[in-house]
Parts: C-alpha cells; structure tokens; sequence
C-alpha cells in the first residue's frame, strides 16, 4: 500500500529518510502518543547532528510510522476486539501529534515474512528508515518471531518502556475492557481525550422531538467498540461547533422492540436540522443503565433528569461545550 503524506493526504511519489514509529496504534492512547512523541525527537536529532558530507546525504529525516490498515488482532483473534478508532482517525490523531508520513499495509502481505527480511527489505529499504520505535511488546514476522531486541541489533531500534496508569499498564486491551465496563472517566485518562463515535446523523422515528426532545440518531461501523449500554453525558461536535449532550447507547426497550443497537443524542441548547451531518459523540460519563418504561411520560421525565446531570456535570468541570 501506499506512503502517505500527512501533511497533504495523498499518497508520496517520493519517500524520504524516516524514523519509523512501529505498530496498530488502535486508539493512539497516551503510551502511543510517547511513542510518537519519541520518534520526533530522534528525527529531529538526527537532523542536528548531521557533521560530515557523508552524513548530509541522508538527510532531511522525517518521523513516519508503520502501521495496519486493520489492527492484526482482525486476524489473530478468535472474536473481534472492536476497535477503539478507524483508519481515517488514526492517520489524523498522528498528523496531530507530528508525525508527517504513514506506511498503511495489509496484514496479510506480512504474515509470513521472515523477521529479518522484515526489517532488511521493508524497513530498511522501502521505507528508508535509519531507526525504529517500537514498544516493549512489539512483536513481528513469521509466528512472531522478531521481537524488540530484534531491532536492538546494531542500535537500529529504540524501544519504549510499559507506561502505567491509575494501577495497570496503558494499553488498547485495557481501554477495550474499561469502556465495556462503561468507565468513561478512566479511558479518558488512558486515551488522552475523550472516546467517541463518529457517523452520519440519520432518520429516526422522531420520538425524541415528539416529547419535546429532539435527538440525532447516529449509525456507526460493525468493526468499532461500542461502550456498554447506558446514558452518557456527552459531547457532539460538528463543524467547529461543540455542544453539551445526553447519549443513549441501547436498543430503546420502551419504545422499540428489536431494533438495532443504536446512539441517540439529545443535544442540551440547539435546535435545527442535522440530518445527513457528519458530527462526532465524544463519552464524558456514564449516568446509568438503559431502562424500560411503563409509559412515555415516566421516559420523558427520566430524560428530563437525565439532561439536569448533564447540565451539573458541565458545570462542575467548567467544560467548554457551547
């Protein structure tokens, strides 16, 4: 597949010198981030102490990773994990933290390479590398035989150290398992920010308007992790427009039965016309558990408490949703 430019978003005809950030970087958390963070100051280092002719031929070096279209647990697991972001988010979120390209390849290209073919003709060669990052657990080639000290040989790979957090390792597995249990508040400490769906608003039944709360209905992807089912104090953003909300992840028991598992915002101050909108639902906390109600006004009501919480939430954290 294709070097991309972060920059420009399009594939690069050229491909530059590169310390190279290695791995699925699902989420790109706050061990990521270290990682990324790493990879351009060792860049940036090897610009400055470029001192002969001979060494100016390598230069300029340019951060860059390599990573997954799909995260290898799409083919290593028995169940899918969900993943904590696309592709499109990943390449953004490391454009964000200064890296300036991206080698975006098929798992199943590399399955059976051999380790040091890996780093020689992959590496080496086609990416232009002259270091590498990785993490402690980092593990490549056939049956996963090359591993960090691998790419230790030589001084060719730096490897980052487990970075714990609030009593465990910072990892994408755990971020899984804490938004699963519906702890928002502690994966956005891992994360780095807040996690959230991204999507198309659609038609709804028009429930919500009918009771005088009008939602956005959000569909998103089989493949993302959806948060356990609940009420969340949210945020929705579209546009450069950022709003406090009310998030109900669930299947609408009270009002619907069978349906699809579906995301359903209740935005505190706006009103207008978002249908066909793109717009992002970022998870702040976890209010409760979806219930069922006898009637649509006992729902109602519990709406109506659910967006005071809302409103005291964002006022006792001074958010900046407006």
């Amino acid at each position: 597949m294709a070097c991309i430019n972060l920059k420009t978003g399009y594939a690069s005809e050229q491909i530059p010198r590169t310390v190279l950030g290695l791995g699925n970087f699902d989420g790109v958390h706050l061990a990521h981030q270290e990682l990324l963070k790493t990879v351009r100051v060792v860049a940036e280092r090897c610009n400055r102490e470029c001192v002969t002719e001979e060494d100016s031929a390598y230069l300029p070096v340019r951060p860059a990773v390599w990573t997954f279209a799909r995260p290898s647990s799409d083919y290593l697991s028995v169940a899918p994990v969900g993943h904590l972001c696309t592709l499109d988010e990943r390449l953004e979120l490391f454009a964000k933290f200064g890296i300036e390209y991206a080698f975006v390849e098929d798992f199943e290209s590399f399955r059976e390479v051999e380790a040091e073919d890996f780093i020689e003709r992959e590496l080496k060669e086609r990416c232009r590398a002259v270091k590498v990052v990785c993490g402690y657990n980092f593990r490549f080639g056939a049956g996963g035989a090359g591993t960090p000290r691998t790419l230790e040989k030589d001084g060719f790979g730096i490897v980052m150290p487990r970075k714990t957090k609030m009593g465990g390792t910072i990892s994408s597995s755990r971020i899984r398992w804490t938004l699963r249990a519906g702890d928002a508040e502690l994966a956005t400490s891992l994360l780095g920010r807040p996690y959230s769906l991204s999507g198309i608003v659609e038609h709804g039944r028009g429930l919500g308007h009918n009771l005088g709360m009008p939602t956005l209905n959000l569909r998103f992807g089989p493949d993302i992790l959806i948060p356990r089912r609940g009420v969340y104090v949210t945020e929705v953003a579209f546009a450069d427009h950022r709003y406090a909300a009310v998030t109900n992840i669930g299947f609408r028991p009270s009002v619907e039965q069978g349906a699809s598992l579906n995301c359903e915002s209740h935005l505190l101050d706006f009103s207008g016309d978002l249908y066909g909108a793109e717009i992002r639902v970022s998870f702040l906390r976890r209010l409760r558990d979806e219930k069922q109600f006898s009637d649509l006004l006992q729902l109602r009501e519990q709406m109506t408490q659910d967006a005071k919480q809302a409103r005291d939430y964002y006022s006792m954290h001074e958010h900046n949703a407006k």
